[in-house]
């Protein structure tokens, strides 16, 4: 249609904050600048007014021409050669919290490496986070660089022709948002009770989320597989934005891997069976709630009215 360049408005922020744009869409040839809320409206304001709108707008960075990501991952073997753990982490992001998945696989993968394991287990540092059209093979709402990594090692996790069979997966990212409750993924009833049971005595406040085909985040890719999945996934408006001084909350990071390496545990004492398959229930079924028994049988009730 022959536009010159666009001028997009970020209206969460009032300042552009400093990550990519757009990371869900490929790029078109034309231009393009990025403002933040303020400068947005006072571009709207000369508009509304018929004012010419003549203005310069200035962009600071830098090109690196060639510029490439790769997806690492290693692998620490058990003693069955039929089964595998996937656990996963994108190695991009805007803050240190966003992006700190990275620095939980290589803690959890110190504490790992010389255990005695019966699965093996694989961890999967996933690169392409923010440029998901180059990697992307679903929905938006998904990790692509997983989804490739998936396709492109089947002989880890599908279980088909003598492949190793994931049976499960644990995505610990976003980890230690100090007024944040821990938010987790689950694909099933019986990763509900192992995580219940994995939480330390004094847990921190917690919501526990049934998967379904359209969660989001890097444990997207692993439940569409099929592969039953614990995915961490605090959000808030700071995730997207410069991470407040008092955000982040190291002891609670490490009582959330301390907490991960009980899952750990757990799934290594029971049979597959034990731990499920990823129950990818429809959108309307998607309930949250917290752990506490008291909530639960209110719930119970409730589901019980209802019914009646």
């Amino acid at each position: 249609a022959g536009v010159k360049g666009l001028v997009c408005v970020w209206d969460e922020s009032d300042a552009v904050p400093d990550r990519f744009f757009p990371y869900a869409q490929n790029y078109i040839d034309i231009p393009c600048v990025w403002v933040g809320a303020d400068t947005g409206r006072q571009l709207a304001g000369m508009f509304a007014a018929g004012q010419p709108l003549f203005a310069n707008l200035f962009v600071q960075g830098e090109i690196e021409a060639h510029a490439f990501t790769r997806t690492l991952y290693t692998i620490v073997p058990g003693t069955q050669t039929e089964e595998s753990v996937l656990i996963c982490a994108h190695t991009e992001g805007v803050n240190a919290i966003e992006e700190n998945g990275f620095a939980a696989l290589i803690s959890l993968l110190r504490c790992l490496r010389h255990k005695p394991l019966k699965r093996t287990y694989i961890f999967v540092f996933a690169s392409g986070q923010y440029r998901l059209p180059m990697v992307r093979s679903g929905s938006i709402g998904s990790t692509g660089a997983v989804q490739k990594w998936l396709k492109m090692h089947p002989d880890l996790w599908d279980g088909k022709d003598g492949h190793l069979r994931a049976v499960a997966a644990i995505v610990p990212e976003r980890l230690g948002w100090r007024d944040l409750p821990d938010v987790v993924f689950s694909s099933n009833a019986s990763l509900d009770a192992l995580f219940e049971s994995a939480l330390p005595a004094k847990a921190d406040p917690h919501i526990l989320v049934r998967a379904y085909s359209g969660i989001c985040g890097t444990g997207q890719p692993l439940h569409a597989a099929g592969i039953p999945v614990l995915a961490f996934a605090a959000d808030a408006p700071e995730a997207w934005d410069a991470l407040p001084e008092d955000a982040f909350d190291g002891s609670r990071m490490l009582r959330q891997l301390q907490t991960v390496l009980n899952c750990i545990a757990r799934m290594e004492a029971i049979p597959r069976e034990s731990i499920g398959q990823a129950d990818r229930a429809p959108l309307s079924s998607v309930l949250s709630f917290n752990t506490s028994s008291s909530a639960r049988s209110k719930r119970a009730e409730n589901e019980e009215g209802e019914k009646e």
